[in-house]
């Protein structure tokens, strides 16, 4: 048997780029919220970021479609009394790209129903294109209350990211 005639290999490549954990910090969260106070930005602070990872996506040439999600039913997962954590996505940077479609904001939440999505996502054959992303952890207190929070607690989620060639 003899196999003749064009053939190619798809791939993509996925690299922790960088990881930035952060605590729980509650007299920062109350210094913070004086502060918005102060100046009239807000009257609590309800987002408080508990790090970051980011990852470098390298593909064949070609066109894709990449989506990243988590498997928690909705965006804020209740962590106890008055206090979530959600997922946010954010496109980072883009190198070597020849074309790409955001089909949501720059940065959003995710969940197993809210999808970040990058659309017809041609990478060169030619060079190396690169899309860095984020996935940033976040706590919730929709009151602002941060009193409430044991002294530790544990979450985890599994990103789920898929990539569609066309």
């Amino acid at each position: 048997m003899t196999l003749s005639g064009d053939f190619q290999k798809d791939y993509c490549s996925l690299e922790i780029d960088s990881s930035s954990p952060r605590n729980l910090d509650i007299p920062a969260i109350m210094q913070l919220a004086a502060i918005y106070k102060q100046y009239g930005i807000a009257d609590k602070v309800q987002s408080w970021s508990l790090g970051s990872n980011l990852y470098l996506l390298s593909c064949s040439g070609g066109t894709y479609d990449i989506s990243i999600n988590n498997d928690f039913p909705t965006h804020k997962q209740p962590l106890i009394s008055g206090v979530s954590y959600y997922n946010s996505a954010v496109l980072a940077k883009v190198d070597n790209i020849t074309r790409y479609d955001l089909a949501n904001p720059q940065r959003a939440p995710i969940s197993a129903v809210d999808t970040f999505r990058l659309q017809n996502v041609e990478y060169p054959s030619a060079t190396q294109g690169v899309i860095t992303f984020g996935i940033e952890g976040y706590a919730y207190s929709e009151d602002g209350t941060w009193d409430v929070l044991s002294d530790t607690f544990n979450v985890t989620s599994q990103v789920v990211l898929t990539i569609d060639k066309h």
